[in-house]
């Protein structure tokens, strides 16, 4: 697993994302960015994820929740269509996903109060948008 420190978090497996995985990436999210001081937000570049199972939706979920509950944000860079469908097809509650890194750190490094960056629209490009449709 590859990691940039900053200030975005970026973690980026170097393979698949399956069961047991899951839970070694999101003991590295919790002691990089949610155990530091104060907690940061992080980046979850998925280049090299091209399926997930249930135990990695699971795990995600948790993972967002945990952020959520350290009022800081966790984001998905890089997601291939099979993946975002899963993604998406899940009712993930807060899943925060864009095409480049970036987007994400644009985003990610906003100041508390301004827009946020519009993920819905912007994040994928249109010919995925309309694979996602299929």
């Amino acid at each position: 697993m590859q990691v940039s420190e900053g200030p975005v978090l970026v973690l980026q497996p170097a393979s698949g994302l399956h069961f047991p995985a899951v839970e070694a990436l999101r003991e590295a999210f919790l002691t990089r960015a949610l155990e530091a001081s104060p907690p940061r937000c992080a980046v979850l570049e998925c280049t090299h994820i091209c399926s997930i199972d249930y135990t990695v939706v699971l795990g995600l979920e948790e993972l967002v929740g945990d952020f959520h509950r350290h009022g800081v944000s966790l984001a998905f860079v890089g997601l291939q269509v099979p993946v975002l469908r899963v993604l998406l097809s899940t009712d993930l509650k807060g899943v925060q996903y864009f095409s480049t890194l970036e987007e994400a750190e644009k985003y990610l490094r906003q100041e508390p109060g301004t827009q946020p960056y519009n993920v819905s629209e912007d994040s994928v490009p249109e010919h995925k948008i309309a694979l996602l449709k299929a």
